[in-house]
């Protein structure tokens, strides 16, 4: 997802074309394998829960996107500011429960969280500016997602209860 992102940062006007079956792709891929963790380790491990909300958020986007070109060219930037949004505040969650849990790095995930609050709720509150930048916004988001996928991958001993 880091290179993804970079990918559509770098190139906002190629990915804002091809963003209907591209992006539609790596949401529905990341959707899956950020879902695939609360299948395989429920239970085991605390703080899946919002990683699961994003998961879920982002397939459907994906399949959204898929399946509707016309309307998600139209709309990529109010899509796109409110799955930041989302995912943003359902990684605000998995922090708290990770806090509750008493995980020692929860700071690092809410911090990623309320980054993605902030860019989601800026985007949303300034449409226009986002249509220029919604190559941007995407490939914030992607990089976002894939630190946290990082982070959590270092750090998953700490998530054992």
């Amino acid at each position: 997802m880091l290179g993804a992102g970079a990918a559509v940062a770098l190139y906002p006007d190629a990915a804002l074309r091809a963003v209907s079956v591209l992006l539609g792709l790596a949401l529905l891929a990341a959707g899956l394998f950020e879902m695939l963790p609360y299948l395989l380790f429920r239970g085991r491990i605390c703080g899946i829960g919002g990683a699961t909300i994003n998961g879920a958020i982002t397939l459907l986007l994906g399949l959204l996107v898929l399946f509707n070109r016309w309307i998600t060219v139209a709309a990529a930037p109010v899509l796109f500011s409110a799955w930041i949004l989302l995912t943003g505040a359902g990684t605000v969650v998995r922090a708290l429960d990770l806090r509750h849990f008493q995980a020692r790095r929860w700071p690092i995930f809410l911090a990623l969280g309320l980054i993605q609050v902030a860019a989601g709720l800026a985007a949303l509150f300034q449409p226009m500016a986002a249509v220029r930048v919604v190559g941007l916004l995407a490939g914030l988001q992607l990089a976002l997602r894939g630190a946290d996928a990082l982070l959590s991958a270092l750090f998953l001993d700490s998530f054992y209860l």
